[in-house]
C-alpha cells in the first residue's frame, strides 16, 4: 500500500510541475491544487495512517 501511495504522490508531483510551467493561468491553478493534495498525500503516507 505504501508503494503505490508512492507512486501516486510522484505522478501527481511531476503533473503539478507541468502545469505549473505552462503560460495558462488556469493550468497553473490546477498545478497548485494537484501539488497540494499530492503534499497532503505524503505526508499522511509517511506518518503512515492510512
Amino acid at each position: 500500500m505504501i508503494g503505490l501511495s508512492a507512486m501516486v504522490v510522484g505522478v501527481l508531483f511531476a503533473s503539478a510541475i507541468y502545469l505549473m510551467l505552462s503560460r495558462n493561468t488556469q493550468r497553473i491553478a490546477i498545478g497548485f491544487i494537484l501539488l497540494s493534495n499530492a503534499v497532503n498525500l505524503m505526508v499522511l503516507t509517511s506518518s503512515g495512517l492510512p
